[in-house]
């Protein structure tokens, strides 16, 4: 079935559903290695209750005040489950959520999860910003507006003579979050509750909001060798096989497709890059590519394809973290050629 919306709200798809993989997959640790607690002062179940359902969990963030200013139910809570945009916008109670799946499971919630979690979160308000502002440009793509119902003709008021104002208008407020706080300042909160609760002190750098319908176009990315020397890029074979990398969860893979994020250290520094495959039965052509930037400048692209009688993974260049002395942000992404999908990771300094 063919999708009606226009395409650029895929990416905003593919960016919740990176999201809702890594807290579905906290709820599903949860669910399997935790055990349900009843609140203090609150009388024991009669009956057993399974651990990380929906009540429990917003019982649990209840509980531990772990999303403060924000109402967390168990309705809110399968919100962020369900990545429903108007939820996962707001980084407190999805970070609320994946730290009380935690808590359940008994395993360790540090600050650097939060910072990450509320970072996707910001970037799929970003998407949503651009998408938004793709279909204010682009009208003719979009499904045309019902006519008026004849009641609604009936209850609309009339106009003033001489007075001619538009048909509808765009509500081009601010996106904000849930109890109206802005999306930046939201982020800042949910890592700082964090960073309070476990004693240690963060610095989270957000990505500037991306511009609006009167902003500038998007700039197309660079080469990928371009402001490079020596040893900034490398062959991944440099650095090491990929069974001695970390990989990057959750993995990039999505129907036939299926691809990782890696990282390694070689010579001082830390180096990124990603890989691609297809199904051995149901062979498909992609790639994947790394983007690369040094904070505040431009964006370069490092792509590698995928043919489709290639069965062997293909590699990207290996990026280093540090390029001319300057730290460099990394994305690696995989995507399929036909039917056109993408998945990415967030970006990662």
């Amino acid at each position: 079935m063919t999708d009606p919306r226009p395409p650029w709200w895929r990416d905003v798809d593919d960016a919740v559903a990176l999201l809702v993989s890594a807290v579905n997959a906290a709820a599903a640790q949860a669910a399997r290695e935790g055990s349900y607690v009843a609140p203090p002062g609150a009388p024991a179940p009669r009956r057993r209750r399974n651990p990380a359902s929906l009540r429990h969990i917003a019982e649990v963030i209840r509980t531990h005040r772990l999303a403060p200013g924000v109402t967390v139910d168990k309705d809110a809570v399968a919100q962020v489950l369900a990545g429903d945009h108007r939820i996962v916008v707001d980084p407190i109670p999805v970070v609320a959520v994946v730290h009380a799946c935690r808590r359940i499971a008994r395993r360790p919630f540090e600050v650097s999860d939060a910072a990450q979690i509320a970072a996707a979160s910001a970037r799929i308000s970003a998407l949503i910003e651009v998408a938004k502002a793709a279909d204010v440009r682009a009208p003719r793509l979009l499904p045309a507006r019902r006519p008026p119902s004849a009641l609604a003709r009936v209850r609309r008021p009339k106009p003033e003579e001489g007075e001619a104002g538009p048909d509808f208008v765009i509500d081009a407020r601010p996106l904000r979050g849930r109890a109206g706080r802005p999306v930046r300042a939201a982020v800042l909160a949910a890592v700082a509750v964090v960073a309070a609760s476990l004693g240690a002190l963060v610095t989270l750098q957000v990505a500037p909001r991306v511009a609006g319908p009167a902003g500038p176009e998007p700039v197309a990315d660079r080469p990928c060798t371009q402001d490079t020397t020596g040893d900034d890029l490398v062959r991944p074979e440099v650095v090491g096989p990929d069974d001695a990398a970390q990989v990057i969860e959750p993995f990039l893979d999505f129907d036939e497709m299926n691809g990782s994020a890696r990282y390694n250290r070689y010579r001082g520094r830390t180096y990124y890059w990603g890989r691609a495959g297809s199904d051995d039965n149901v062979p498909r052509a992609g790639g994947a590519r790394i983007r690369w930037q040094k904070v505040g400048g431009p964006w370069h692209d490092c792509p590698v394809t995928l043919a489709v009688d290639e069965r062997d993974y293909v590699r990207t260049f290996a990026v280093a973290t540090t390029i001319g002395g300057e730290a460099v942000r990394v994305q690696i992404c995989l995507w399929r050629q036909q039917p056109y999908r993408q998945n990415c990771t967030m970006i990662l300094s």
